[in-house]
């Protein structure tokens, strides 16, 4: 038996776990750490792929129809969180992290969270007192994490000139 299918963050690792025999033998063998051992270590899947997996028992009997287990490769977990910018100095900024691969993230956290009206907010509103790096950590149900960082340039005063009155 060649186990549960399988859903891995793009960029890690996972464990096979094949059951029923005395003698292992997957295929393909690409990624594997060892083909003939009932739990080996798949490393660097670049996307989904099916393995098959063959067991031979003590007394010399191999299975009739190999059993398949999917291992299912998430798209890189990706976030964004806007492009570097400038502001003046107690103005609020609206910050949003941006789900590049669309990928599904539920959780966000955002830090430092000097300023921020909720770090745990996908868009927070950041009220900007000096030049600050606020930094996202968006995750997935899964577990796969995407991080990016923005950077706030503070200014405290505008170079640019109002007049209060115009002659003709």
């Amino acid at each position: 038996y060649a186990g549960s299918d399988i859903t891995i963050c793009f960029g890690k690792s996972a464990q096979l776990n094949g059951s029923g025999g005395s003698q292992f033998q997957w295929s393909p063998v690409s990624y594997l750490n060892d083909p003939k051992i009932a739990n080996p270590l798949v490393t660097q899947l670049p996307s989904t792929i099916t393995y098959n997996l063959e067991v031979t028992d003590t007394k010399g009997c191999t299975s009739l129809k190999p059993s398949q287990v999917t291992i299912t490769v998430t798209p890189p977990a990706q976030v964004f969180a806007g492009n570097d910018t400038s502001i003046l100095i107690y103005q609020s900024l609206q910050l949003n992290a941006t789900d590049v691969n669309n990928i599904g993230f539920s959780a966000y956290t955002w830090s430092p969270d000097i300023g921020l009206n909720n770090p745990s907010a996908q868009n927070p509103v950041a009220l900007i007192t000096k030049d600050i790096i606020y930094t996202v950590v968006a995750s997935t149900p899964e577990g796969c994490e995407g991080m990016d960082s923005i950077f706030i340039k503070a200014f405290q005063e505008s170079n640019i000139f109002v007049p209060n009155a115009f002659t003709p």
